[in-house]
């Protein structure tokens, strides 16, 4: 009976850890469509207005933030491959899982 019930609160546990993986990574990739909509917006507004001559975009400053950007971006992902943080196999399944259905 002890192994039995050993085995079902495993198997609960990593049944819980599969289902919140999927909502954070279904999640994640909603968001980054929203976000990337968004910067692609900002940039053909951005784009039409300096064609237009109403603002002047300085393109060199504009690649050092973007670049700055995309280094924090960086530390984000060392943290969930488990650098810092050592992740559920379960969960990085279903986030794996939720990323590719969302």
């Amino acid at each position: 009976m002890e192994i039995q019930t050993f085995l079902l609160s495993i198997g609960g546990e990593l049944t819980a850890s599969g289902l919140i993986g999927f909502a954070a990574g279904y999640t994640l990739k909603k968001i980054a469509k929203i976000i990337v909509i968004g910067i692609g917006l900002f940039t053909l507004v951005l784009e039409l207005l300096s064609l237009k001559g109403i603002v002047a975009v300085n393109y060199e400053n504009l690649n050092a933030v973007t670049l700055n950007f995309l280094g924090s971006l960086n530390g984000f992902q060392a943290i969930l491959q488990g650098e810092y943080i050592i992740l559920g196999t379960t969960f990085v399944a279903g986030l794996g899982l939720g990323l590719q259905k969302g």
